[in-house]
């Protein structure tokens, strides 16, 4: 059995507890997301909930991702 850091977190959380606890962002594998960030299912884009949550109240529905229309 070879001893030493894991190599990555998998995890059904999705309140960024892993991320908090210092682990790197590269190491955890979300199983079901996360309620900070969302990521556009056609090129991978991530956006954070803030973000599109302000343009939401201000007009609905949330734009098109930026990256999606420049290709």
């Amino acid at each position: 059995m070879r001893r030493g850091k894991i190599a990555a977190v998998i995890t059904q959380n999705i309140d960024g507890l892993h991320q908090a606890s210092g682990i790197p962002p590269r190491r955890i594998i979300e199983l079901h997301g996360n309620t900070t960030y969302a990521t556009c299912l056609d090129c991978g884009q991530r956006y954070e909930i803030a973000d599109l949550r302000a343009i939401f109240e201000k007009r609905a529905p949330v734009p098109p991702c930026s990256e999606c229309l420049v290709t």
